[in-house]
């Protein structure tokens, strides 16, 4: 409950005690507070426009209807006035049940498909049997006995028929309860003021009236009834009035069975009170019959319910797809002896699931993954099975039915790639998708280890792709395994002739102009006893997937400062220095912090310092990443955007990121053909308008380098002025390049 509605609550308790202590502003109040509850009615529907506005216009209507008897009352006294007002007003309330009932937010997935769904009408279908004979037999006892007072005593045709619609709408009340799991503040609100009022209408009609006469205590119930609707009105809730229904197999059963209790009682307390010689006007024959189907129909529900939570345990709650448990028994079913199909098991892992949770919440994360698991039940041929072990992830067993396993697995990206809007926003729809052909015999566990991994191949191949299991990707696997067990246990101190030992080459930054070296790039590798030399390529993918690229980029940082610092005091000085972060130190709410202290402890101005972003990264479109790079160019930490022009989204990069430096990538360098001149001239006049440096990678070639110095590149990197090179190798080529030429200006190549 918020503040605000607390507050509200709390006077409006306070005016119901105010009437009840002081008798003589009953009356007064309760005109004031009804005719105030009809305008915030119509000011909750102006400011909220519900979706379900007929539920609402039929509010307003009761409201106003039981404000103009109560006026009525209080200047004509209980005439027809006020007898036609009331009784409009219970009319209104009874056409506005029909459509609270069909109101309310849509049924989780599952509800809407196959068995489950099934199940779940078939539950509610025994609940509304039994609460609507039990409704029937006590509204027509009312009823007769009404008659019957009537030839006695002449009463009126509203006060025979009000205790049966007032019984008929208490049903429908605990029905549209009943049949929630979950209800906003607005329908409890509503639920409270509309049983509040049967409370009212009951109470009067006891004593042969509709209405409450001035200055009677129960005036302060009618008070707060009213003020209950208004409140409901103006709670954002009202939008949409109802509650979530939801699958039998989501409720519990206990609590279902507990609640139709009163249920069996009540038809069993009249047949006995009639045995006993109790004055009833329903025959007995009747009593016994309605009896008989309400313990009938309870005994179903309760075998429905049973059902329904066997079929609970095998299913997850969010789309109400099989859990693991579920998985095991159609995977035992698919690969048993006596089946005649030849099933694949395809793993679903959608892609940048988490951009979704981060930038919209995980309301609309849980809607996304709803709409996928639909999605995937549609694409799924019976006898099919759809899981989600959990998270964004999602299993399918099939018949693959003579098709080949990668078409079965593209057709299910097929399905998936249709747009879907999320809190108002357009997000499409990408997975990485592995195909396991499954041979009976095979263990289920060892199956779904096969499924991931060829999930991670086609993740690896760059996402919404799909990848076919083999041998040869589980040998991959298990060696990329090895490689990042040992990469963790060298960061943590290991043995390096077990591990080996991570170390820093520097490959030169040149002046295309003049041929000085301005800068140096460093460029980890590792010496692995048993492998030999591994390249980065090799390796700092598996860092980034088991999160320890962080910290290889922190130990190349603090590496390359220090030789950087050793080289301002032996030579070459006054160079910058280049060093890569990967996505996960992008990503890394320290990432300034880290890199300004690194800078502080090895004594350098933050210009020197430029860190390198690759275009192949798909980096997070949010403000903090943006905030923790322009901290660091604001400390004067230039920005590099690697391997410019073959990427994600080039252009969105020098958009969202603070970018002082585009290095072309060598592809575009290294062809000479039409296409790859006219994209570096591109690039170069790019850049020459937006004010940024050009450094064109992988030059090989003298003419390459001529060709870039005549589009007015002015540096370039690579093995045409040196290849990567261990810290005194490259001091020996800066001095060989430099001869009796002064060092360059320090940080060249800042802004």
């Amino acid at each position: 409950m918020t503040v605000r509605l607390g507050v509200q609550l709390a006077v409006v308790a306070a005016l119901v005690l105010t009437a009840l202590a002081v008798p003589a502003l009953r009356t007064p109040l309760l005109l004031a507070t009804n005719w105030l509850s009809v305008a915030l009615v119509v000011a909750g529907m102006r400011r909220h426009r519900p979706g379900h506005r007929g539920v609402w216009v039929l509010v307003v209507a009761l409201v106003a209807l039981v404000a103009a008897g109560n006026t009525a009352v209080a200047l004509a006294g209980a005439g027809p006035a006020a007898l036609a007002a009331t009784s409009g007003a219970q009319l209104t309330a009874v056409a506005a049940l029909p459509l609270l009932l069909r109101t309310g937010p849509a049924t989780t997935a599952a509800s809407t498909a196959g068995a489950g769904r099934a199940r779940w009408l078939s539950g509610r279908v025994l609940d509304l049997s039994v609460l609507t004979v039990v409704v029937v037999l006590a509204a027509s006892e009312l009823l007769l006995r009404g008659l019957e007072l009537r030839a006695e005593r002449d009463l009126p045709w509203v006060l025979v028929v009000a205790p049966s619609l007032d019984v008929a709408m208490a049903g429908a009340l605990l029905w549209a309860v009943f049949s929630r799991t979950r209800l906003g503040p607005a329908m409890v609100l509503a639920m409270t003021a509309g049983f509040g009022c049967l409370a009212y209408d009951l109470l009067v009609t006891l004593d042969g009236r509709r209405v409450a006469l001035p200055g009677e205590p129960l005036q302060a119930l009618g008070i707060a009834n009213m003020l209950l609707f208004g409140l409901a009105a103006t709670h954002p809730s009202m939008a949409a009035l109802g509650g979530t229904r939801t699958p039998a197999h989501l409720r519990r059963s206990s609590v279902q069975l507990l609640l139709l209790l009163p249920c069996v009682l009540a038809p069993t307390a009249l047949l006995s009170a009639r045995a006993a010689g109790a004055h009833l006007h329903l025959p007995g024959p009747v009593l016994t019959a309605a009896t008989f189907l309400v313990i009938v129909a309870v005994l179903l529900r309760a075998f429905t319910a049973l059902r329904g939570s066997e079929d609970g345990a095998e299913r997850e709650p969010l789309t109400s797809l099989l859990n693991r448990r579920g998985l095991a028994r159609a995977y035992a079913e698919a690969t048993s002896t006596t089946s005649t199909c030849s099933p694949v098991l395809v793993m679903v892992d959608l892609d940048d699931f988490k951009r979704v949770n981060d930038r919209h919440g995980h309301g609309a994360g849980d809607a996304l993954l709803q709409t996928v698991a639909q999605r995937l039940r549609a694409a799924v041929p019976a006898p099919g099975a759809v899981a989600r072990p959990g998270g964004d992830e999602f299993l399918v067993l099939q018949d693959a039915a003579g098709v080949p396993a990668a078409e079965i697995g593209r057709a299910l990206l097929a399905a998936l790639r249709a747009p879907v809007d999320v809190a108002g926003s357009t997000v499409h729809v990408t997975a990485s998708i592995g195909v396991v052909e499954v041979r009976r015999g095979d263990d289920l566990e060892r199956v779904l280890a096969d499924a991931d991994i060829a999930m991670y191949a086609a993740k690896a191949s760059g996402k919404s792709a799909v990848a076919v299991f083999s041998p040869a990707l589980r040998e991959a696997a298990l060696t990329s395994f090895t490689l990042a067990e040992d990469l963790r246990d060298l960061l943590d101190g290991g043995d390096p002739a077990r591990v080996g030992e991570l170390f820093v080459l520097h490959q030169p930054l040149v002046d295309l102009g003049t041929g000085l070296v301005v800068g140096a790039e460093a460029l980890v590798r590792w010496r692995h006893p048993e492998r030999g030399l591994i390249r980065p390529d090799e390796f700092l993918g598996v860092a980034e997937r088991q999160g320890t690229g962080a910290r290889v980029d922190d130990l190349v940082l603090h590496r390359a400062l220090a030789q950087l610092r050793a080289w301002d005091a032996e030579g070459p000085a006054g160079i910058t220095v280049s060093v890569n972060l990967g996505l996960s130190s992008i990503c890394d709410p320290t990432l300034a912090r880290r890199v300004l202290a690194a800078l502080a402890e090895h004594r350098l101005a933050p210009e020197r310092l430029h860190l390198e972003i690759t275009e192949h990264d798909a980096l997070p479109d949010d403000d903090a990443v943006r905030a923790r790079l322009q901290e660091l160019v604001d400390a004067g930490v230039v920005l590099s955007l690697d391997d410019f022009g073959v990427g994600y989204t080039s252009l969105s990069y020098l958009r969202r990121f603070p970018i002082s430096i585009l290095k072309i990538d060598r592809s575009l360098v290294a062809h000479d053909d039409e296409a790859s001149r006219s994209l570096r001239a591109g690039i170069a006049a790019l850049a020459a308008t937006l004010d940024l440096h050009v450094v064109a990678e992988g030059v090989e070639h003298p003419h390459q380098a001529q060709a870039l110095r005549e589009l007015g590149i002015t540096f370039g990197q690579g093995y045409h002025f040196a290849p990567p090179l261990a810290a005194e190798a490259f001091a020996q080529h800066c001095a060989a390049r430099a001869g009796a030429t002064p060092a360059p200006p320090p940080a060249a190549l800042s802004r």
